[in-house]
């Protein structure tokens, strides 16, 4: 085991020491240190991925019912479309948002403001899978800012 620089060593983890956490909270057998059990914001890195089809059926739906909201918001300024897994709006002065499903990795990303967030299907909630923000919070906070005026976006079912 050699390190980048001359005379450090590397000390490196077995591959089944890189999730230290176990459910009862007992001791890592590995490492031999106490291991927290894992709370429910920590779900979100272990989930089961949904089969392909019930995937893309139900980012349809989630979808479908996110743009009949967006088509609801009374301006003028927005062109909405919704296009295989794609939800974009875009805005009369310039900017675009995207939300398009990533089948792959089972996730919906939202792309505004020069930004992105990835959402991931928990417990019938879409949550950002780095901060846990829910999808409607993110989206109503974005339209509120580009259009000026508040916006509310409720949960896509």
């Amino acid at each position: 085991m050699g390190g980048s620089l001359p005379g450090h060593r590397v000390r490196t983890r077995p591959w089944n020491a890189a999730v230290p956490w176990r459910e009862d909270g007992r001791v890592s057998a590995h490492t031999r240190a106490p291991v927290r059990a894992l709370t429910p914001s920590d779900r979100r890195y272990f989930l089961p991925m949904i089969d392909e089809s019930a995937f893309r059926q139900t980012v349809s739906a989630a979808l479908k019912t996110l743009l009949a909201q967006f088509d609801a918001i009374e301006s003028d300024d927005l062109d909405n479309r919704i296009s295989d897994g794609v939800l974009q709006t875009e805005f009369e002065g310039g900017g675009v948002f995207v939300l398009s499903q990533q089948v792959p990795v089972r996730e919906l990303w939202l792309s505004a403001f020069s930004r992105a967030w990835h959402f991931r299907l928990v417990d019938g909630a879409w949550l950002e899978r780095d901060t846990a923000e829910r999808l409607e919070s993110v989206l109503t906070a974005n339209f509120s800012k580009r259009l000026g005026f508040p916006v509310q976006i409720v949960a896509p079912r």
